[in-house]
């Protein structure tokens, strides 16, 4: 993905660090839950005036856009809101995010209003309903929409909008992968401490997060390994 490069902000950090460790990215699943409803959320506050995007919007190779909104997500909302409790286990001294607490469910159903409005906003500048893939409120503040290139960009102005990030597929490059890592001082010897090459027999592998392709030639048995 590449990213519009939108203006720093501290919570937009938090949330990046979150993603990296707990991969909380939960589209879709609070409204859910069960429990007591939560309490009604003050009336939405007014989108902030319209400007120019930050950066050029990437092109997205599958027509699909993440846009992110301006208002702290669930995970790092830190207060300052009238009648919304902080939500961020920083600011709360909180173990771990809980979603499913009254302060949660209210802060959700504050950004739930702000992303209609949003929505609406962004219907009325392209002039059409655009279809909303995913909805972001956990980890990160936004949605993902089918929009053309010029469309997106459009969009990147609107009020309210902090950047339009362009979805696009990136493809592994593991033929120098080996190289880089040291695997063939393992595989001859030279780098395991010991008389006999190991090929990296016994070694555990862990696999983060990109996929794997197991019928791919690159994983094909060679001389045994």
């Amino acid at each position: 993905m590449k990213s519009t490069r939108p203006a720093h902000q501290p919570w937009l950090i938090r949330v990046l660090v979150a993603v990296l460790s707990a991969t909380l990215l939960v589209p879709n699943t609070v409204s859910a839950m069960s429990g007591p409803a939560a309490p009604l959320a003050p009336a939405p506050a007014p989108l902030a005036p319209a400007r120019a995007p930050s950066a050029q919007v990437g092109n997205s190779t599958s027509g699909r856009y993440v846009v992110l909104l301006d208002d702290a997500p669930l995970a790092a909302y830190a207060g300052g809101i009238a009648d919304l409790a902080a939500t961020d286990p920083q600011v709360t001294g909180a173990r771990k995010l809980d979603a499913s607490s009254t302060a949660s469910r209210a802060y959700l159903g504050w950004l739930s209003d702000r992303q209609s409005a949003a929505k609406s906003a962004i219907n009325a500048a392209l002039g059409r309903n655009v279809e909303t893939v995913f909805t972001y409120r956990i980890v990160l503040n936004g949605f993902a929409l089918d929009m053309s290139h010029s469309e997106a960009t459009a969009v990147a102005g609107l009020p309210g909008v902090q950047g339009v990030i362009a979805d696009y597929t990136l493809h592994p490059v593991t033929d120098a992968g080996p190289e880089w890592i040291g695997a063939p001082s393992i595989w001859d010897g030279t780098g395991t401490g010991g008389p006999d090459p190991s090929k990296g027999e016994g070694v555990v592998v862990g696999i983060i997060d990109t996929g794997i392709n197991h019928d791919h030639p690159s994983f094909a048995a060679v001389g045994g390994y």
